[in-house]
């Protein structure tokens, strides 16, 4: 005889299949198509995890935890902003806070002082990144004096360390590089003439595509995952999750070398299990076992990389790709929410931020964050 105890697992069991097939049919917005209420509910949820010390708590996960998290906050804002501009006003605000936190030695504490610039490449970059998203939420000419003034300082310290590099791909830590970081300092400075009307970055950012070219992985034809910190060697073929993150800014940069890519690294890296769409982090030819970089891998799937591989494929317009990625987000990360907010994965950690992300900037040819879910 059953007991009700099994009736109760058996029902719980039913809900729960039932709710995970009916969410792979969630609509899914086309690459067209502005943010959803959905962003707004969860970077209100984002918000109140980070007064509570998400900040910390992430940083105790990984190396950036911190800092990432909330220069995800604020890029978020201000994609959400562009394509609605009705939120300009918070956005700018959210922005700006999160743009201070990265000041704080919380901040920058984890990076080492001695790099060039200050701190390495991925505090500089990313931070140079949001502070060109958030001049680009006013109209054009109505900057704030000192934002711009800081921005112009950021781009010149910026360029200098490029040029003065011996490798494209400048380090982070010490000794130690990884190439998708120095990404968001180009688009930054390629913001320069977009933004300001003046191009002298431009012969720069010429020079550092071409010598990116000599710096692939031989094999894929990608830029590599890691690489030698002084001479830009591959130590670490391509790899998803950085793949992922650095297609969107190819988009930006050099769009017909990127769209190569994309299709290279679609044939390579996409996959399928039980049905459902995932990220490789390595490619089939290759064997790795998941680190910090990429997360526990699921049969060789990551899932920070298949998370970041919906707004990717949002940018590039594939949404053959894109609308079954997301249905499966939806349906294994499970999003909840009441009284005006909304989070995945029960809440558990503060992830699920950048997933709604994937809308290029309308001014001034300018995308925005290459983002996607934190878990």
């Amino acid at each position: 005889m059953k007991t009700p105890l099994f009736w109760m697992i058996w029902l719980v069991t039913a809900v729960l299949l039932t709710t995970c097939n009916a969410r792979l049919y969630t609509p899914i917005p086309t690459a067209e198509e502005p943010p959803r209420a959905a962003v707004l509910a969860h970077l209100r949820y984002l918000r109140g995890e980070l007064e509570q010390g998400a900040g910390p708590e992430m940083q105790r996960l990984f190396p950036e935890g911190y800092f990432f998290t909330h220069v995800l906050y604020g890029l978020t804002w201000v994609d959400l902003a562009l394509q609605e501009p009705a939120h300009q006003p918070t956005a700018l605000a959210e922005a700006r806070w999160a743009l201070a936190k990265l000041d704080t030695p919380a901040g920058y504490a984890p990076f080492p002082a001695h790099l060039e610039p200050p701190y390495g490449m991925f505090y500089n970059a990313w931070r140079a990144y949001l502070l060109t998203g958030i001049l680009l939420l006013h109209p054009e000419g109505e900057w704030n004096t000192a934002e711009i003034g800081r921005y112009r300082a950021e781009c010149a310290a910026l360029a200098q360390a490029i040029a003065d590099s011996p490798t494209p791909f400048l380090p982070s830590y010490t000794n130690q590089a990884w190439p998708v970081d120095t990404f968001p300092a180009l688009v930054a400075l390629r913001g320069h003439a977009q933004l300001l009307g003046d191009a002298q970055y431009e012969p720069l950012i010429a020079e550092w595509l071409a010598a990116v070219q000599t710096h692939l992985d031989p094999a894929l034809g990608l830029v590599p995952h890691r690489t030698e910190a002084t001479t830009g060697a591959m130590l670490d073929g391509a790899r998803a999750t950085s793949q992922t993150l650095m297609l969107r800014w190819w988009l930006e940069l050099d769009p017909e070398t990127a769209v190569a890519h994309y299709a290279t690294f679609r044939q390579q890296f996409v996959t399928t299990r039980v049905g459902i769409p995932g990220v490789l982090e390595f490619p089939p030819t290759r064997n790795g076992r998941g680190d910090i970089d990429s997360g526990p891998l699921l049969a060789g799937v990551s899932l920070s990389a298949t998370a970041v591989m919906w707004g990717t494929a949002r940018v590039y317009g594939d949404e053959a790709l894109m609308v079954p990625l997301g249905q499966a987000g939806e349906a294994l990360g499970w999003p909840l929410g009441w009284g005006g907010e909304r989070w995945y994965g029960f809440g558990l950690l503060p992830w699920g931020m950048r997933s709604r992300c994937g809308h290029r900037w309308p001014r001034r040819g300018l995308r925005p964050c290459p983002l996607a879910t934190m878990g």
